[in-house]
């Protein structure tokens, strides 16, 4: 999924510093910086771990009444 996603839509880096912002002031990393880069690389992983056919997959199971199973691998 992260392939079609880079490629149609924003940058996935949805949290992640804004130095525009009032209290910024623009010059080093603040003290969440390592913390925003910690989430964005999660969310990276979860996506490298998802594909298309999972997808299509959960999704048919969904409209058949049946449960789908989990479509997060589990860490190794």
């Amino acid at each position: 999924m992260i392939d079609i996603l880079e490629a149609v839509d924003d940058p996935l880096e949805k949290a992640s510093c804004d130095k525009n912002r009032a209290v910024c002031d623009g010059e080093g990393e603040c003290i969440t910086f390592d913390l925003w880069e910690s989430l964005n690389e999660e969310i990276r992983k979860f996506l490298k771990g998802i594909s298309l056919k999972n997808l299509a997959d959960k999704k048919k199971l969904k409209d058949q009444g049946l449960s789908p199973v989990s479509i997060i691998k589990p860490k190794v």
